[in-house]
């Protein structure tokens, strides 16, 4: 995914994605202690992605394929979403909650290792134009910032 350009939708929701699972790994699951900002957060941050999926990067896969490709990626599409507003559903979910934080965890991976591939494969300059635009839903969200310096 190196070769997109710096404004790329789909560059920035992998860095938002990443921070997300930084953030999981080194102040919820090492520590054992996220706090309840970093936990409001990654709430917030699951809300807004499975918005951006449904209304977003959903339907540009779907316009861009068709038969049974299109079937799988709906199918992957939909699973993502209703986890990530199962995840976001959670009243402040504890860093001690496991299931919470595999769960997120995989929601992740499954996007950064499969949706935004495969999105990069197919999608047009002006798909991602779109996207660009929806992306703007997660402008108020501090999970893009890197503090990992």
């Amino acid at each position: 995914m190196s070769s997109a350009a710096p404004g790329d939708p789909l560059e920035c929701l992998a860095r938002k994605c990443a921070q997300a699972q930084r953030q999981l790994d080194t102040q919820v699951k090492q520590t054992g202690a996220g706090d309840s900002t970093i936990m409001t957060e990654l709430t917030a941050f699951a809300r807004q992605l499975s918005d951006f999926l449904a209304a977003g990067l959903s339907p540009a896969l779907l316009d861009s394929m068709a038969g049974s490709d299109a079937q799988c990626i709906k199918n992957i599409c939909n699973g993502l979403v209703a986890d990530l507003k199962r995840l976001a559903g959670r009243h402040a979910p504890r860093p001690t909650d496991g299931a919470w934080v595999n769960a997120y965890e995989h929601a992740l991976e499954l996007i950064l290792t499969e949706l935004l591939p495969m999105a990069h494969r197919l999608l047009s300059a002006e798909a991602l134009q779109n996207l660009q635009d929806e992306l703007k839903i997660f402008s108020t969200l501090d999970i893009d910032q890197d503090n990992s310096n």
